[in-house]
């Protein structure tokens, strides 16, 4: 009777230990957690929903910030003024102009804020022009080693974003990328990741896929890997110390013959001719397009799927301690932003905002 009691409770073991969804390894003073793929689709439920319509005075979004007092501060291409709604959506006012003169840019590429100021980077003028949350233009930042452009707000005293410098050697753009702890003042603390990567001129639209994707938690920096053939996220700390690393069970995604069509149409339309016939030449698609956090802690990330555009909102979920938890469908289309504990949803093509309370 012993020995059936211990075999039963031998094979009960072993079964649960069979089954567990995830692997945790010790390693190096970090985390690595190995999640198998999971088929749950988890009940998302939005509890109120407003849309905000934005043709009335906007054509063509290039950038946008949402400041922690729920302002969204939109950049519009055609005409280098950025618009400002409140956080019920209703626009207030605008400002900035096209030129070189104070508060005016020749070629903005995004717009980021801290809980005081707007910040306008412009890569003509190779400039970082600061603005109060009215508008008011207070200085520009022009001694700056490289251009920041991507920076997003961390623990609401610093920035975390990619400074690049590029070269070209022996015929290839040598692309280094350092991602970088920032004061307010955009002065440079800690490097936390740094990349290089070697660039076909020919080919540099197929090489976007070699452009690493970062999101800034409450206290921690999420970076993929860059990678085609898994998806793994590492998680730094403010100090940029290596805490944990996420994994999860893939399949390499190839792109469909459609799809490699579509990109062929998208690079002839921005080249425009002028730099004779490039062709996007990537067979698999890069696993993960974007990561965020939301109000829970949880990690939502978009990776890539068979037959369906990087624009479908479709998002795997991990619990803060990296563990996969299922799949959540968002039936709603735009570029997806978690701020206030609310989500934002930009759809640039329809010029419509959605934000949503979850």
């Amino acid at each position: 009777m012993l020995k059936k009691i211990t075999l039963l409770l031998y094979i009960t073991i072993f079964i649960s230990c069979t089954n567990k969804s995830y692997e945790e390894i010790k390693k190096d003073g970090y985390t690595i957690i190995k999640n198998k793929n999971s088929e749950k689709v988890l009940d998302f439920k939005v509890e109120k929903s407003k849309d905000i319509p934005l043709s009335n005075y906007l054509s063509n979004i290039l950038s946008y910030t949402i400041t922690n007092s729920g302002s969204i501060y939109i950049l519009e291409k055609d005409d280098n003024k950025i618009y400002i709604f409140n956080s019920s959506g209703e626009f207030m006012s605008s400002f900035g102009n096209r030129g070189g003169g104070p508060g005016e840019f020749i070629a903005p590429v995004g717009i980021f804020s801290s809980p005081d100021h707007i910040y306008v980077p412009d890569i003509l003028s190779k400039k970082v022009s600061l603005f109060d949350l009215d508008g008011n233009f207070i200085k520009d930042y022009t001694n700056l080693s490289s251009l920041p452009i991507s920076n997003q707000l961390f623990k609401d005293t610093l920035f975390v974003g990619f400074i690049m410098n590029q070269k070209i050697i022996e015929g290839k753009l040598n692309i280094n990328r350092d991602l970088t702890v920032k004061d307010l003042d955009l002065n440079p603390i800690k490097t936390v990741l740094s990349t290089t990567k070697n660039v076909d001129i020919n080919n540099m639209f197929s090489n976007k896929n070699d452009e690493p994707i970062f999101c800034v938690g409450k206290s921690m920096i999420y970076i993929e890997s860059c990678s085609e053939s898994e998806v793994k996220i590492e998680v730094y700390d403010s100090n940029g110390v290596k805490r944990k690393i996420i994994e999860k069970s893939y399949k390499k995604i190839p792109y469909l013959d459609d799809e490699i069509e579509k990109k062929n149409q998208e690079i002839k339309k921005k080249l425009k001719g002028g730099f004779g016939e490039i062709k996007f030449d990537r067979k698999f698609k890069k696993s993960v397009y974007e990561i965020h956090e939301d109000k829970l802690l949880r990690i939502w990330v978009k990776e890539a799927l068979l037959g369906k555009p990087s624009t479908e909102n479709s998002y795997l979920i991990f619990n803060k301690k990296g563990i996969l938890e299922g799949r959540a469908n968002l039936e709603i289309e735009g570029e997806i932003v978690f701020k206030n504990e609310k989500i934002y949803l930009f759809d640039k093509e329809n010029l419509m905002l959605k934000i949503l309370d979850y």
